[in-house]
């Protein structure tokens, strides 16, 4: 056998083994806009978010759920499997768009006595002794699990990157860690973005909260706003076996978030209205502007400013960054 053919060979082999460990991107969208049947909770429009957002993860393998599809065994079940495929060094993306609600804190891990949920299709609003006892929430206690899970499976080589866009989603790490601000940038101009064409007018939509500030206790226990306690900018402390994580939350946790009512012009000329969430619709706007999602801070700086610009002046809700350094 001749070396040039050996070498041929050798270097066919190696390039089937660099492809077989190559880092991957993979993506766990769930948006609802519907949900069951008397469990409390009004129509919304998450599925617009996770629409909005998939045109733009390029290279992602993308998993969806919707609407009646994202129950609580599913979403678990979805996430399973991410971590059953996942590989060292891969980039993971997951986003969470729908209501959420407090939830009092049984093991008194919170602060402030109530963990921080997402609210699948078939969670309810209220506890029911009979009826329903609060198990299909989806608390940030669970979260955390499967954060610390999928950050051990891809290494230190990976990025685990989370969007919640819900009411009370601040803080869903659940961290002690060391807390900062963010400085808002006092400029009142929201840029021009394009959907499908471009962008005439941004407002807030009131009939469209996504979420609560009525706590799910079954203790009857009241939930308390406690502006003062909450940040908006959360360092996780660094551990070297884990990928780095970056978790982006519509608001703060004791703020409600609102949905954008975009105008827009569509292909053909004609003006609709776009309903999504204010994280989404920015987070897709600084995917246009910085390409590909990163946990780089530079990335984070550009989507906080992008969030600023849009929320100014509405006093509503703020922007919330957990991440390692």
């Amino acid at each position: 056998m001749s070396k040039i053919r050996i070498i041929y060979i050798t270097m066919t082999l190696l390039l089937c083994c660099f492809w077989a460990h190559a880092q991957n991107k993979r993506a766990l969208l769930i948006g609802l806009s519907k949900y069951g049947v008397n469990t409390g909770w009004n129509n919304i429009h998450g599925t617009n978010d996770i629409d909005l957002i998939k045109t733009k993860l390029i290279g992602f393998s993308i998993r969806e759920l919707r609407n009646s599809s994202a129950t609580y065994d599913n979403i678990i079940s979805e996430l399973n499997h991410l971590e059953k495929e996942s590989q060292k060094g891969d980039t993971i993306y997951i986003h969470l768009s729908g209501h959420g609600q407090p939830v009092e804190d049984y093991d008194s891990d919170e602060p402030d006595g109530w963990d921080e949920s997402f609210i699948p299709y078939d969670a309810h609003m209220i506890y029911d002794k009979l009826k329903y006892d609060g198990r299909k929430h989806l608390t940030d206690d669970v979260l955390h699990q499967y954060y610390e899970l999928l950050r051990k499976k891809i290494g230190s080589q990976g990025a685990l990157i989370v969007a919640i866009d819900a009411c009370h989603s601040g803080e869903s790490y659940r961290g002690d860690d060391e807390q900062e601000f963010f400085n808002l940038i006092d400029d009142e101009i929201v840029d021009e973005c394009i959907i499908d064409s471009a962008l005439t007018e941004i407002n807030e939509c009131d009939s469209y909260e996504r979420g609560t500030a009525l706590g799910f206790s079954k203790n009857k226990k009241e939930y308390i706003v406690k502006k003062n306690s909450a940040k908006n900018k959360i360092v996780i402390k660094k551990q070297g076996s884990l990928s780095t994580i970056l978790l982006l939350e519509s608001c703060l946790s004791s703020q409600k978030s609102i949905e954008l009512d975009i105008l827009i012009k569509d292909k053909k000329g004609a003006t609709r209205h776009y309903l999504c969430g204010p994280l989404s619709y920015c987070i897709y706007k600084n995917i246009c502007k910085k390409k590909n999602i990163s946990t780089n801070m530079d990335w984070v700086a550009s989507l906080n400013e992008i969030y600023s610009k849009v929320m100014y002046g509405r006093g509503r809700q703020q922007l919330v960054v957990e991440y390692s350094e």
